[in-house]
């Protein structure tokens, strides 16, 4: 009876490695899907959608750093302009604090704003989606913004969660007048796949720069108009596609071209209203650290971006951290961006979990 227990076990094991394949599949299976471009969309689908359906009334924003509410958005003593930086979805517990700096630093309110969960709609056609789903609540955000006085600003950055402010000593002034012309009201940078003429991708919109005028605000609405075309509206991967077809339209915007700039090195890229930047110059893809810091001349990068798309982020900055690649100038600015990060403050589950999704990822 005692010695039972080791054919239970090698009973048990090819269940375990059955199930282990499943869930694999599952999770790479849920990748493909996520990164697919968009389908064909039926008529019905590709009716826009009203604004006064959306739940504004539920959108609310909070100060998580820099001058506090009842102080007046200070603007730029070079320039006048007054900045906002802007995050949305559930705070995430690391790096957070690395943007928390760089508001501080630079007397920047750092906004973080959602939308109020309501008992009785949480679903996923909810008008304003409860906390870290859809992109689209980005855009909600903004609008509700650009409406308010206490938190009025000429331009907001917003900043995905699985962002860095690398250069932390670099003013938003100068990225602004290094990237922008009279009419400009979107600056990105061009997606790392843009060189690849197979890929649909040309710029991503997890960062992005926008002046607050008229024709931003007709962009967000024409995005929320267009909401239904996304592939998912609690998650919105696909919302960068549907950018695309809004700025060509409204925005004279040629995907084309700057595919072209891109494969050819020549970017950025000028529209009347966009501008489309090298990723180094904006933000960078965080897997290209290593290819852009081992060039002696590359100036530090201002954001780097971890894609976290499979909770990997974490695993990401911390190899980013803990790297010698680099001139003198990005190694001092990588102390400095990463002295503060506590990578311990992210649960055991949670990091064990991050280490499998970043593995499959992989």
């Amino acid at each position: 009876r005692m010695g039972s227990g080791r054919p239970r076990l090698r009973a048990l094991l090819p269940v375990s490695v059955i199930a282990l394949g499943v869930l694999t599949c599952y999770i790479l299976a849920s990748e493909i899907l996520a990164t697919q471009t968009l389908d064909s969309k039926g008529a019905d689908e590709a009716k826009p959608l009203r604004l006064s359906d959306l739940a504004w009334d539920r959108v609310h924003w909070d100060y998580l750093a820099g001058p506090e509410p009842s102080t007046p958005n200070p603007p730029s003593p070079q320039t006048g302009r007054r900045y906002a930086i802007l995050s949305v979805g559930d705070p995430e517990p690391v790096l957070i604090e690395n943007r928390k700096l760089y508001a501080e630093k630079h007397a920047v309110p750092y906004i973080h704003c959602g939308c109020n969960s309501s008992s009785h709609s949480r679903s996923r056609s909810s008008a304003c989606p409860p906390m870290n789903t859809g992109k689209w609540q980005v855009y909600m955000c903004l609008l509700t913004l650009y409406n308010t006085t206490e938190a009025a600003a000429d331009w907001y950055l917003y900043i995905d969660n699985d962002v860095l402010f690398l250069n932390l000593d670099r003013e938003l002034d100068s990225v602004v007048d290094s990237l922008s012309e009279r009419e400009t009201s979107f600056i990105f940078s061009a997606e790392d796949l843009a060189s690849r003429p197979e890929k649909r991708h040309a710029f991503n919109a997890g960062v992005f720069l926008v002046r607050r005028d008229e024709f931003s605000r007709e962009v967000m609405e024409n995005l929320l108009k267009k909401r239904n075309m996304f592939r998912d509206p609690n998650y919105g991967f696909k919302d960068t596609l549907v950018w695309y077809g809004v700025l060509e339209e409204s925005g004279g915007v040629n995907i084309s071209r700057i595919k072209l700039a891109a494969m050819n090195d020549r970017l950025p890229v000028y529209f009347k209203r966009v501008t489309v930047a090298r990723p180094d110059m904006f933000s960078l893809a965080a897997h290209q650290w290593r290819e852009v810091a081992e060039k002696s001349d590359n100036p530090v990068p201002f954001l780097l971006h971890f894609l976290g798309m499979a909770r990997r982020y974490h695993v990401e900055a911390s190899i980013v951290c803990k790297s010698s690649v680099g001139n003198e100038a990005i190694q001092q600015a990588k102390q400095k961006a990463c002295a503060m990060l506590d990578f311990g403050r992210q649960g055991v589950l949670g990091r064990a979990l991050e280490y499998f999704y970043y593995t499959i990822g992989q």
